[in-house]
């Protein structure tokens, strides 16, 4: 997404691009084993796949990985946070209150490192409660903003395409249409079909990020 999204601007050059492909190869290729309950192999892919390869064009440009189009001033990637959330949970007072005494952060990669690279994190879980959900009549809706990196529309409508479900070549073989906001604005790129007259399956590739809607 990086170097040929087709709906951001590229952060990458070829080189980059090559060097991200490959730390995602070492990535993903240890995930089985990490699976299967091999702490260490979880422990080796908390450092891989946090790799700076895998971040090195948003930190050496600036780029925000939430929203392609935007260069952070301090020249940080635009983690997620408000200073004052940071300020207040960082009062004495506050930290007495809640029986802490460490300094609060709000993006902190130790904590990242923690949760996404556990055997509980790297199930896939869209194919274990997905399909159930659809066939209990649950409407389910994957959103992605065409710019966020991180959010990443191309991974997401992978994962769904790949999703096990009775409807999963209905799907792969629906067509993209144009989807509007209530005002008539156009939020995005929707592909969805309805299962037996139940659930309804979508993927939202949105280039509005702020409208957030639930299709009914």
């Amino acid at each position: 997404m990086a170097f040929k999204s087709c709906t951001a601007p590229r952060v990458a050059t070829y080189g980059e691009y090559l060097n991200m492909t490959r730390a995602v190869g070492k990535c993903t290729r240890g995930i089985p084993q990490c699976l299967a309950g091999d702490e260490l192999m979880c422990e080796r892919l908390a450092k891989v796949c946090n790799a700076d390869s895998m971040s090195a064009p948003f930190k050496r440009r600036g780029i925000n990985i939430y929203d392609m189009r935007i260069t952070t001033k301090d020249g940080s990637t635009g983690q997620v946070g408000d200073p004052r959330l940071d300020r207040f949970l960082n009062r004495r007072k506050v930290q007495r209150k809640l029986g802490v005494n460490k300094k609060f952060t709000s993006c902190t990669d130790d904590v990242s490192i923690i949760g996404d690279f556990g055997p509980d994190a790297l199930l896939p879980s869209d194919n274990l409660y997905l399909p159930d959900l659809l066939e209990a009549g649950i409407e389910i809706l994957l959103y992605a903003g065409d710019q966020d990196f991180a959010g990443n529309w191309i991974g997401c409508e992978q994962a769904a395409d790949a999703l096990e479900w009775p409807g999963r070549n209905a799907f792969r073989n629906a067509r993209r249409y144009e989807y509007k906001g209530i005002d008539g604005i156009s939020i995005g790129q929707l592909r969805s079909i309805r299962w037996k007259e139940k659930g309804m399956f979508g993927f939202l590739q949105s280039e509005l990020s702020k409208d957030i809607e639930v299709i009914e």
